[in-house]
This record gives C-alpha cells, structure tokens and sequence, in this order.
C-alpha cells in the first residue's frame, strides 16, 4: 500500500513538475520595449545591459516620470530580453525578467517594485 502511494506521488509529480519549472524560463526568454513607472519620491539613475548592445548609458527618472528607455539619435525605444541585466541606482544588477511584468509585448517596471525585489531575496 505504501510502495502505490509513492509510486502514484512520483507520477502526479512528474507531470506536474515541468510546468512549475518552465514558465520562468519562457518568461525570461520574451523581448519587447521596457517601460519605467519611477513610483518613488526619489530621482533615479538606471544603466541597462543587453546581449546586442553591451552596457547602455544612464537613464534618468524623476519621481513620477513614467516613460520608455530611449536610445541612440533617432531615441528609439529599446527592446530588452528578461534575460538582460539592469543596474538601478547603487542597489545591484538583476535580470530585467525578475523586476519587470511582461505585458502586450511591453515590459513595465515599477521602480518601488524593484526596490522591493532587489533588497528582500
């Protein structure tokens, strides 16, 4: 009775499992623009990293600016991956992808949201 009981529990987790474990790494893997809320009362200094342009300038937010990251002469909006790095004032790197929602083909990043990750892992 006790070796069914583990056998039906190996099964149900073995169905189970790759569901828990792939909706991270397909969230990581979407690109789209990124889109900054600066919910604080703070000024904020942001550098981004991607794989295609290396480290990219520093964008500055004022408290309650909401805008896209814009690059280069024509200020193009920036398409990061969840797997692109971003450096928010002196808190530290962190994947895009672990601060950010991905929404519509937009990630949207709340800088209180952030603030919050970052400093309670």
């Amino acid at each position: 009775m006790k070796q069914i009981r583990i056998f039906v529990m190996v099964v149900a987790l073995s169905f189970i499992l790759p569901f828990a474990v792939c909706p991270q790494e397909h969230r990581h893997s979407h690109r789209g623009e990124i889109r900054i809320v600066n919910d604080t009362e703070s000024q904020v200094s942001i550098y981004v990293t991607t794989e295609k342009y290396g480290r990219i300038g520093v964008f500055t937010f004022k408290p309650g600016q909401n805008s896209y990251l814009l690059y280069g002469e024509g200020n193009l909006k920036l398409r990061v991956s969840g797997n692109d790095e971003i450096e928010i004032a002196d808190w530290g790197k962190t994947y895009i992808g672990d601060v950010a929602e991905f929404v519509d083909g937009v990630w949207n990043l709340s800088i209180r949201h952030a603030h919050h990750e970052m400093h309670h892992r």
